[in-house]
């Protein structure tokens, strides 16, 4: 039976970037993915800020395009940012997950693809993991000192023995990736569409990628599943018909799927030695979805608490939890509740209103607001708005202040 240092179950960027790191480190690594290969569940619209090419050493042919307008689209108005330079990157969400794959397996790691994770069983020190070759349906087993649940919103292997789970948010979202004749969209520019007309209790997107190829996709946020997963196909048709203005088009590729999540401190992170990382840990953005670069933030994460275990033969796992719940926590609440408001109460008006105000801050500082949450150029919004309300009155006084002549 193969023995392994780690096991981790899932190649997205999470676990691809896990994957990688680990094996820089000398770790014998095994990378599992249950797909054949990368296209076939290219589901991301995988927008991002630019720093994520630099801080986690990205090739630029993992770059579908380069933004450096932002639109935001109500049902009423439109608001627009614009940058002399670049502000962010759409990547290739397949392409990615295959460059990290690729330096996963250059530094050593092995890579077993189109295999499936069946079930595992705590064994004394080491975990043995009951994996399926999908290929010729032949059964595997093998062991590992510590396993990764990086399966993303399905919390496939962390949660699989938990007596009690938690309560999980619930957003679907669908996607099309399509190629039109004409150039009907400002290239260089990320729209995301919010209110009713678009998406009810979600909100829609329009990325760019290369020439004449759109991410075209909405997301909606459930508050009852037992109601069921809702329609989007008629929204995303709407888009590109109403928006776009769209009527004919090659549909590339049709991707969706279901996004659980909660706040970090109501996950497991790990239970023995398997640990839990990405979205299976709730490591993405109630506010827009994002994931990718939290995803792999949390990797690292692991990897640095995965390798001091593996060396000290202590387990230092609960460090590795208050780290990430440092990162993430106060953070994910506060956007969850943004998103609720957003999302769900059908506040138009309120949506236009702050996005009247955040039309007068440039576009650096939008991202800094939308991407890396640094919701303090809204209360400074807000200050200066009641700081003018209460001059209000006192202007009004002075402006009926009779002037008299200088003697």
């Amino acid at each position: 039976m193969k023995i392994f240092d780690v096991v981790i179950v899932g190649a997205g960027p999470a676990g691809g970037q896990c994957a990688r790191k680990l094996a820089q480190k000398g770790h014998r690594v095994l990378l599992v993915e249950q797909h054949i290969n990368f296209q076939q569940n290219n589901f991301s619209s995988a927008g991002s800020v630019l720093s994520i090419l630099k801080d986690y050493e990205l090739p630029e042919s993992v770059v579908g395009s380069y933004w450096n307008r932002l639109d935001v689209v109500t049902t009423k108005n439109h608001y627009r940012w614009h940058s002399e330079n670049n502000q962010g990157v759409v990547l290739d969400f397949a392409k990615l997950r295959q460059c990290l794959t690729d330096q996963a397996s250059q530094h050593g790691a092995t890579v077993w693809m189109h295999h499936k994770y069946v079930g595992h069983e705590q064994q004394g020190d080491l975990v043995t993991v009951n994996l399926l070759n999908r290929t010729t349906k032949q059964s595997i087993v093998i062991q590992t000192k510590i396993l990764v649940d990086a399966t993303g919103p399905q919390h496939s292997i962390i949660n699989r023995n938990q007596p009690q789970l938690p309560r999980y948010n619930i957003a679907f979202g669908l996607e099309y990736l399509i190629r039109a004749d004409n150039q009907c969209h400002h290239p260089n520019t990320l729209t995301f569409l919010l209110g009713d007309y678009w998406m009810p209790k979600g909100y829609a997107w329009v990325f760019p990628m290369e020439s004449g190829v759109y991410k075209v996709g909405v997301g909606a946020y459930i508050t009852d599943a037992a109601k069921g997963t809702p329609s989007l196909a008629p929204y995303v048709k709407q888009l590109i018909r109403n928006y776009l203005q769209i009527e004919h088009y090659e549909l590339i590729d049709k991707h969706g799927g279901v996004l659980r999540y909660c706040t970090p401190e109501h996950e497991q992170a790990y239970d023995g030695n398997i640990v839990a990382i990405g979205d299976a840990l709730s490591c993405v953005n109630a506010l827009g979805g994002e994931g990718i670069r939290h995803g792999m933030y949390c990797a690292n994460l692991a990897a640095h608490y995965i390798d001091l275990t593996l060396y000290s033969g202590k387990s230092h796992f609960a460090a590795y939890r208050k780290a990430v719940l440092r990162k993430f926590n106060k953070t994910w609440k506060r956007c969850d509740a943004y998103a609720k408001a957003g999302y769900q109460l059908g506040t138009e008006r309120k949506l236009d209103l702050v996005f009247g105000y955040l039309q007068k801050l440039p576009l650096p500082v939008i991202v800094d607001v939308l991407f890396h949450y640094r919701f303090g150029w809204l209360k400074w919004l807000l200050f200066k708005r009641l700081i003018k309300k209460l001059l209000r009155p006192l202007k009004k006084v002075i402006a009926t202040v009779p002037t008299t002549p200088s003697p």
